[in-house]
């Protein structure tokens, strides 16, 4: 049953156990402790005809790792993405919305980043910001 239990993705709520057939799972508890090296987990399984299972089961998650570095490494560029945007944004009002430095930047980021979601955030920044005829 804990090698069944080892992926930690039960979101489908259910295993099957050989002999005993279909388990619902009711609890998934991570009762891991910060000093243990390991990841323990409470689990509470119910079979089709009521018996109850309580398990105790070390998951191995050394898969999970890569996805943290995956979503730091999204979470990093988001934040430098902000940071050019903001860039942009400060070279802009500081020309006092000068059309050629307008071009230059929208030509940097359409053609050489070529960075889809930084050009629209500046572009509905742009459009917000372009001071009207009065002004």
């Amino acid at each position: 049953i804990s090698a069944l239990l080892q992926n930690p993705d039960v979101s489908n709520k259910s295993i099957d156990i050989p002999i005993f057939g279909n388990a619902k799972i009711l609890r998934d508890d991570d009762i891991t402790l910060t000093w243990q090296g390991k990841h323990l987990h409470f689990v509470k399984l119910e079979l089709e005809f009521g018996q109850t299972i309580y398990c105790k089961v070390e998951r191995d998650f050394s898969h999970t790792s890569k996805k943290v570095e995956e979503l730091h490494t999204k979470s990093q560029s988001i934040i430098n993405s902000l940071s050019a945007l903001d860039e942009f944004k400060n070279i802009v009002e500081s020309s006092n919305f000068n059309s050629e430095v307008i071009l230059d930047i929208l030509r940097e980021l359409k053609f050489e980043r070529k960075d889809k979601a930084i050009y629209n955030a500046f572009m509905t920044w742009l459009w917000a910001s372009l001071p009207n005829k009065n002004q």
